[in-house]
């Protein structure tokens, strides 16, 4: 079973086809679809599925979803973890004040629950990367 990711049009990413893409050191991948952090554990004893091949990768951070996600909340939540993580600069530090933030804003539901974060917990960002400058962030 390979983890997929649909773009836009429709056209599946799957695990495999990120298997060759080499990151620049530090960087922070947001897969924000459903689904996009689960796993599979292989007979060989490695982890198959888009957070590990981007953590293989040279990615230092995934963030990603264990269940389904709905678009307006998803939209939300990463708004308010790229808000936070120019501020902080800290993955988890961000991810934790977006949970809050939308936990609060949708109460009595789940959508805070599913995001989870692979990588180091003290990671930190760099604010005067090119790449963070113009993030596009209403």
């Amino acid at each position: 079973a390979k983890s997929i990711g649909i773009m836009e049009d429709w056209h599946p990413i799957t695990d495999v086809d990120l298997s060759d893409v080499t990151l620049k050191r530090g960087t922070v991948v947001f897969l924000n679809a459903c689904d996009s952090g689960l796993h599979k554990y292989t007979k060989g004893g490695y982890f198959q599925g888009l957070s590990a091949v981007f953590l293989k990768n040279g990615a230092h951070a995934v963030i990603s979803s264990l269940i389904p996600l709905f678009d307006d909340e998803s939209k939300d939540f990463a708004i308010r973890f790229y808000k936070n993580l120019l501020e902080t600069h800290s993955v988890s530090r961000s991810l934790r004040e977006a949970r809050i933030a939308i936990r609060d804003m949708y109460k009595d539901q789940i959508h805070w629950i599913p995001y989870v974060h692979y990588g180091s917990p003290f990671l930190e960002i760099d604010p005067t990367s090119k790449s963070m400058q113009k993030p596009g962030l209403p």
